[in-house]
């Protein structure tokens, strides 16, 4: 029955998405315009979406400033727009995550942003997102039901009431939807209000809270946020698993006592996984006697409830300020990165690896490693597009790259397609893991000297 319902609602959902594509198209849609009060539209959208948003631990915000002129629209097409946009933030951003609203009023137009902390969009397929039945190609996006026709049916609405609609995004950071409606006659054209905050080079750390007690869950996330952390909540081991392999946070902290998997389990799990291996976990657990177990499976840190919060502080800067001098490394074989991660281990390197493009781009913004080992075949992102991203970016241009490829490419036809990029040396594969640890650790020592 969960099934055939399932089926059912996702029919539905396309047929009355096809009936709106429909009515657009013949000029059927007509807007009954007139002068709206948003503020109160955009709490009723709030309000709706806030349940469907607490299961998944996600905080919606409305940013709303006094004084807010009155806007000409059609009421019931504005709810319509505003929702898909809030309901796709709401699909594509993971537990722990924020989703805004904001209104506000630049040059002579009402906007209306919807900013969220999902999974972001590529440059590439930004230009594609408002096709009709276009869905981005990540197991993310495909993973959640959908038709591919919610935006191209809001950019239609939008330009019926003469505004226009933009996006900003980054992979990994997330997405702001901007949309402009005129004013209502006679209202005042002076600004109010601010933009949502435009998406920096340089991320904050990213905590994952792993903790089932509510209370102990929005404590740590406050101590941790007003630290200059992101924080990320899971209330189950399965969650934290599923979390920590779609963000890659720099950092787990991870109760003991969970429901199913206990945090025993989930470290072992995490460990024994290639893309999770050297994420630093710290136990924050009222078990206390259990302290060698914990450290023996790879935990950097074990504190006992009820916690101090300077401690806490202490023991969660400590472990992700000793990713300095961090070599990342990231190929899409997991038999490369296990070889590669055990042989720069035993030359005394710290190692952070994945399999996946986007997620290497995210990290490398974030943790400013002192080399990168980069595959060109990757799923996400492939190599040249990073490469690409990296010299764009002020902030990870001189990130020194060292590329691997499994390709009969020249290095000559390579240095033409990387030009601008750190890229100092080029290994083709099979290459010697013991070698070619000595000389990263060569290339380290004589950057630090």
């Amino acid at each position: 029955l969960t099934v055939i319902k399932g089926n059912a609602d996702r029919l539905s959902s396309l047929v009355n998405d096809l009936l709106d594509i429909s009515r657009l198209e013949s000029g059927r849609i007509v807007l009954e315009l007139a002068p709206l009060e948003m503020p109160f539209l955009i709490e009723q959208v709030a309000l709706t979406i806030t349940p469907r948003a607490n299961t998944k631990d996600i905080r919606v915000q409305t940013i709303v400033p006094a004084g807010l002129p009155k806007v000409c629209g059609d009421s019931d097409r504005i709810n319509q727009i505003l929702t898909n946009l809030v309901g796709n933030a709401y699909k594509y951003t993971p537990p722990g995550g924020i989703i805004s609203i904001q209104a506000y009023v630049k040059d002579e137009l009402f906007h209306l942003g919807v900013r969220d902390t999902g999974i972001g969009i590529t440059r590439e397929d930004q230009e594609k997102v408002f096709e009709r039945f276009f869905r981005v190609d990540d197991p993310l996006v495909q993973e959640e039901a959908g038709t591919g026709l919610g935006l191209s049916i809001t950019v239609s609405l939008v330009h019926l009431h003469g505004g226009e609609i933009s996006l900003e995004s980054e992979p990994g950071e997330g997405s702001i939807f901007t949309i402009t409606l005129p004013l209502a006659e006679g209202e005042s054209r002076e600004p109010v209000g601010e933009p949502p905050t435009s998406f920096v080079t340089v991320d904050r750390p990213v905590v994952l809270v792993v903790e089932d007690d509510t209370e102990v869950a929005g404590l740590l996330r406050l101590t941790l946020e007003s630290d200059g952390h992101q924080v990320l909540v899971a209330r189950s081991g399965e969650e934290a698993l599923r979390v920590a392999r779609e963000r890659h946070p720099d950092l787990i902290s991870l109760d003991i006592r969970l429901p199913g998997l206990d945090g025993f389990e989930v470290l072992e799990l995490l460990k024994r996984a290639p893309e999770t291996a050297d994420i630093p976990v710290v136990i924050v657990s009222v078990i206390n006697e259990s302290t060698e177990q914990g450290l023996e499976l790879g935990a950097v840190d074990y504190l006992t409830k009820p916690v101090d919060t300077g401690e806490l502080l202490n023991v969660v800067n400590a472990a992700i300020s000793r990713q300095e001098g961090m070599i990342l490394v990231a190929d899409d074989d997991h038999d490369t990165l296990v070889m590669l991660r055990e042989a720069l281990r035993a030359a005394g390197l710290n190692v952070r690896t994945t399999g996946r493009g986007d997620r290497a781009m995210q990290l490398a913004r974030a943790i400013h490693p002192a080399l990168f080992l980069l595959d060109l075949q990757l799923p996400g992102l492939d190599g040249y597009q990073i490469l690409k991203q990296l010299r764009q970016n002020s902030h990870t241009a001189d990130i020194p790259v060292i590329v691997m490829t499994g390709t009969g490419a020249t290095e000559s036809e390579l240095t033409g397609a990387v030009a601008g990029a750190s890229v100092v040396r080029f290994l083709t594969k099979p290459f010697s893991v013991e070698k070619l640890a000595q000389e990263i650790s060569q290339l380290v020592a004589d950057q630090s000297a």
